[in-house]
């Protein structure tokens, strides 16, 4: 008999999470586990799902579901599971997997639950909501963590059930790449939501400084966020005087290409879960600097070999590294550039990731 094998999560459209959700449902579909995805409901450009995988929906539309009791939304839950009865449940997001931990209670199911995000930054305030979803990981069979630095969050008790499966490059990415970097660096190129947790205010000001000497460089920042905060971005912009140099894109549909445009990718996060981007920038062979927050760069970054990190809200740092790697001999910086992209070759690819979230349900 099949195992069958159902992925929990909000919705199929958005960020990461959702991205890895179809990626791992698509391909244990094709390893011939029975598959299901279950989400709130229904949403409009949703990822990918093949075929083979059922997806069910709690009900039809997000109204519908934002105007169900908490005991209504547990039962129908409770309904789906009992219908479908899976073998084992692999939750995504606060949202989705305090629900399922209640709708489960009694039925014979084993629930993994994820880390998508860094947990001592969860939004999750509400005390009582905050209990239910510790208690997610407590009661849980297994916990897959993004990054290795998440583990120190848990217990010893709950560390003994923690495993890595860093999130799966997308085959996009993959395919395509800038096989040469420029021999004179001039394109740098930033990618994420425009928030203050990416301080970008910080990069900024460093990128500033190193135009002081070099005013032929430009910066791109892909990515969108609230328009008040966007509007302050922009100001600080104009206060450095980088009009000229440093442009907010917005959101690209094919960031594939704008990372081809592009030398050096840059990151200035004071905090991450792991961070897709960065992952894409590696992939397409490009130059990274990051900050070496909590949580991922460092499981990703191999400093010196195959891009750098540089602390946490150091302007000073990230401007030493940027004309550091400006200086380099063009042969070197390239070697670091191939090695970036062959450490998430190997580090993330979707046949280790499935290979790995495999193991765990045999």
């Amino acid at each position: 008999m099949k195992i069958k094998i159902l992925l929990a999560i909000p919705q199929l459209t958005g960020g990461g999470a959702e991205r890895v959700v179809s990626v791992w449902a698509n391909e244990l579909s094709e390893r011939r586990y029975e598959t299901y995805v279950l989400a709130f409901s229904k949403s409009e450009d949703e990822y990918y799902i093949n075929p083979k995988v059922q997806v069910n929906y709690v009900v039809t539309t997000l109204k519908e579901y934002l105007s169900m009791s908490y005991i209504e939304r547990i039962w129908a839950i409770r309904k789906c599971l009992k219908r479908i009865r899976p073998n084992y449940i692999i939750s995504f997001l606060p949202a989705m997997q305090v629900w399922i931990m209640l709708a489960s209670i009694g039925l014979n199911c084993k629930r993994i639950e994820t880390i998508r995000i860094n947990p001592w930054r969860i939004s999750v305030t509400n005390k009582v909501q905050r209990m239910l979803w510790m208690m997610c990981y407590h009661c849980s069979y297994k916990i897959i963590l993004q990054a290795s630095d998440q583990k120190p969050f848990f217990s010893k008790a709950d560390q003994e059930k923690c495993v890595v499966i860093p999130n799966p490059i997308s085959d996009l990415y993959i395919k395509s790449y800038r096989e040469a970097l420029d021999e004179q660096p001039t394109t740098f190129i930033a990618v994420g939501r425009i928030d203050p947790q990416k301080n970008y205010e910080m990069m900024i000001d460093a990128f500033a400084k190193v135009c002081e000497n070099h005013p032929e460089l430009s910066l791109r920042i892909f990515g969108r966020g609230s328009d008040d905060y966007v509007a302050e971005i922009n100001k600080h912009i104009a206060r450095r005087h980088m009009e000229s140099n440093i442009i907010l894109m917005g959101r690209s549909p094919h960031m594939e290409n704008e990372y081809q445009k592009s030398n050096i990718y840059l990151m200035t996060s004071d905090y991450e879960g792991l961070p897709n981007a960065l992952m894409e920038g590696m992939v397409s062979q490009l130059i990274c600097i990051s900050t070496n927050c909590k949580t991922g760069p460092k499981d990703l970054i191999d400093d010196g070999v195959n891009g750098y990190l540089i602390p946490v809200g150091d302007a000073n740092e990230l401007t030493k590294t940027i004309e550091y790697v400006m200086e380099m001999d063009p042969h070197e910086r390239q070697k670091v550039a191939n090695a970036a992209r062959n450490k998430i070759l190997n580090y993330c690819s979707q046949k280790k990731s499935i290979n790995s979230l495999c193991d765990l349900i045999k």
